[in-house]
């Protein structure tokens, strides 16, 4: 049998190895690259176009694909990941905690989606801005 403290302890570990995958590259890059590649066809609007729902689809399958093998390579079963998951969503950052938790919460992913393209287009708007400020003063 196993003691609270001896449980707490493994949680623990789950815990720590769980937000440091989470933060990696490991982690981050794929899933950074699907939501910006992706992003693009989310607008700001109340529809929910099927095209959204199949590129959740392909989001619950990388986010799976990828916490499975790390689960898997931990050698930690499911349910002691679910156990630490319900746990460390006190502790993980927002947006990572966001991230997986979309992989269930269509409306969330949506969310993210749109809010990444936002971002996305505010950034080429303010690039193309010092472009024409910088073409400006070279002209002058």
């Amino acid at each position: 049998m196993v003691d609270a403290g001896e449980e707490n302890n493994d949680m623990e570990w789950i815990l720590e190895i769980m937000t440091e995958f989470l933060q990696s590259p490991m982690w981050k890059n794929p899933i950074i690259s699907f939501v910006e590649e992706k992003c693009i066809v989310f607008e700001n609007t109340d529809e929910n176009r099927l095209e959204y729902t199949d590129i959740h689809s392909q989001f619950k399958r990388l986010v799976e694909s990828k916490l499975g093998a790390y689960i898997q390579d931990l050698g930690i079963s499911q349910q002691d990941f679910v156990v630490a998951w319900s746990r460390a969503q006190k502790r993980i950052h927002k947006s990572l905690l966001q991230q997986i938790m979309a992989v269930e919460d269509f409306m969330l992913f949506k969310k993210m989606m749109v809010n990444r393209n936002i971002a996305m287009n505010k950034e080429a708007m303010r690039q193309m801005q010092a472009k024409g400020r910088s073409t400006n003063r070279i002209s002058q």
